[in-house]
């Protein structure tokens, strides 16, 4: 603290003194009104900023997840279109083979499901 200063305090007198305390109090009452003026405005100036950004990510999210969707339906379909082919290839190529599989699997399940029935 500097000299010039610890001797203005020292010289201050008991008016000086309620009056500066004075002056703090008006000050912190205007401080309170302001606050209570700016402060719903801060906040409703944030939630609505907030409520911009959710609304903008929904949307990005909501697109990206389309996308992927539809990414994975277009390849989910090439993949049952080949495979279907190859089914139906295998088919035409050995028709006798592919009815005794079908046969055997078929025998097989009932096999396994009359089993299971008679637990």
């Amino acid at each position: 603290m500097s000299l010039s200063l610890k001797k203005r305090i020292d010289n201050l007198t008991d008016v000086d003194i309620s009056e500066l305390v004075d002056d703090i109090r008006a000050l912190r009452k205007d401080v309170t009104k302001v606050m209570r003026r700016v402060t719903p405005n801060i906040i409703d100036s944030t939630k609505a900023a907030a409520l911009d950004g959710v609304s903008d990510l929904s949307d990005m999210i909501s697109d990206r997840a389309s996308s992927l969707y539809r990414d994975a339906s277009r390849k989910g379909a090439k993949t049952y279109a080949r495979g279907y082919k190859a089914l139906d290839r295998k088919f035409r190529e050995q028709p006798v083979a592919s009815v005794l599989i079908a046969a055997g699997i078929g025998m097989l399940l009932s096999k396994l499901l009359s089993s299971s029935h008679d637990d």
